[in-house]
């Protein structure tokens, strides 16, 4: 059984982070200069014994309660008020927190709050995703079974913590991203949760980001007040989880984050042989990358991206970005489908990529059915080029931020500072890229 005892946790580690961790993390660091001008562009490991290693275990075990409790549910449509439901419960009711004024063990609760459970297992149907799979995939088994049989290393790779302090956690099978988030990104992610369902239950080849939950997790104790304000890891913590574009059968050799504007959208020079990070906008075009998908599939691509640009841009959404990823047949090791550098995706294999079962119907909500995959993932979970030498893999992320006040006076003070050179489409429809061809 999980015991979530800091003490425990630092006696244990203490001499593997000596031995491993850190001489690892000095060679990191030592084995050149940073590739971002100082600033580490990807983060930092949070290992087992880390100050926020709690919290993760707290947040798996929470979704995984609160996935089983929602599958344990009747299948039923979807009411309004279910937009505004939430679920609170108990993950560990003791996890011997220290206070640190009394010098005493302090009994306190975790307590886990699932935002509009009904709302998330229907949006999880809508993209494919089996229920049981969901729990297993963001639960802590694979991780707590790789402690219990101290394969510690390959615990670490699993946890990041961004430059902004939000904490990203990849499921071990790739297919989830949880994502630490503000108050403020929490709270308008349920304004506008209503027309999103809306949006993915009528248009069922938009490639905007595909949410499958919202969730908070808090420190209480006996008497019910919030424990150490000082530790951000004791306050209120909200958290989304996300299917990950990239979770893709073949490997992705090539990334693009695109946002349609030339101002710094270059990547540092250094930063250029590092296939993981992902290019931007001038880099495409120094490339010479095209996107070539043939004149049928371009034009439902580029009306999707205007259906999915007008609905950001209806909801105030600004700084999103349509990821890109490409995978060249021509660099690919698996013989199955790539040979001379030419994929050979059978009818049988696309077949299957086209149509994903899952529980939930069209009209009712009620009973098992086959979901149609969009036009953008059935082969092989991307789009074929043209020419059979390439598969691309799409989808537009960063849709949370807000259109506020401040981010305005951002805005027209970029522009002051630029004038003419600068395009952006803060809250604007996606330009007609000439990438598409």
């Amino acid at each position: 059984m999980y015991m979530n005892r800091a003490k425990v946790y630092q006696r244990r580690t203490t001499q593997w982070r000596r031995t491993s961790l850190e001489p690892a993390l000095r060679q990191q660091n030592n084995s050149g200069p940073s590739k971002s001008g100082g600033k580490d562009t990807k983060g930092f490991v949070v290992h087992f014994g880390h100050e926020s290693w709690n919290m993760v275990i707290n947040i798996m075990v929470g979704i995984r309660l609160a996935g089983a409790r929602a599958m344990s549910e009747p299948h039923r449509a979807v009411e309004p008020y279910d937009f505004l439901m939430k679920e609170k419960f108990s993950v560990l009711p003791k996890t011997g927190m220290v206070d640190k004024k009394r010098r005493k063990p302090s009994l306190c609760a975790v307590r886990f709050i699932d935002y509009a459970p009904m709302v998330f297992r229907r949006l999880r149907a809508l993209f494919g995703i089996d229920s049981l799979c969901y729990i297993r995939s963001v639960g802590p088994d694979q991780l707590l079974g790789n402690l219990i049989l101290g394969n510690l290393s390959s615990l670490s790779e699993l946890v990041s913590e961004g430059k902004s302090g939000s904490l990203f956690y990849y499921t071990t099978d790739g297919r989830f991203m949880i994502k630490t988030v503000s108050k403020e990104t929490a709270f308008f992610m349920r304004s506008i949760l209503f027309d999103y369902y809306k949006h993915v239950s009528t248009c069922t080849n938009t490639m905007l980001t595909r949410l499958c939950g919202l969730h908070a997790l808090r420190l209480k104790d006996k008497s019910g007040k919030i424990l150490g304000h000082k530790q951000p890891w004791r306050r209120k913590t909200y958290f989304m989880v996300m299917e990950n574009f990239f979770h893709t059968p073949v490997e992705i050799h090539r990334r693009y984050d695109l946002k349609g504007s030339t101002q710094g959208r270059s990547l540092p020079p250094d930063l250029l042989s590092d296939p993981t990070v992902a290019r931007k906008d001038n880099d495409m075009t120094r490339d010479g990358e095209m996107i070539e998908i043939g004149e049928e599939r371009k034009q439902m691509f580029i009306e999707q991206l205007r259906i999915d640009a007008a609905f950001l841009r209806d909801h105030g959404i600004m700084d999103y970005s349509l990821l890109l990823g490409i995978s060249y047949a021509s660099c690919s090791q698996d013989s199955s489908i790539c040979q001379d550098g030419i994929l050979h995706i059978d009818d049988e294999v696309r077949a299957s990529h086209s149509m994903v079962p899952s529980s939930v119907s069209s009209v009712g909500g009620i009973g098992e059915c086959d979901v149609e995959r969009p036009f953008w993932s059935r082969d092989l979970g991307g789009m074929q080029s043209t020419d059979r030498t390439k598969l691309y893999y799409v989808g537009i992320i960063d849709i949370l931020t807000h259109w506020t006040a401040k981010k305005k006076i951002e805005h027209v003070a970029r522009v002051l500072q630029y004038r003419k050179h600068i395009r952006s489409f803060l809250c604007q429809p996606f330009p007609l890229c000439p990438a598409f061809c």
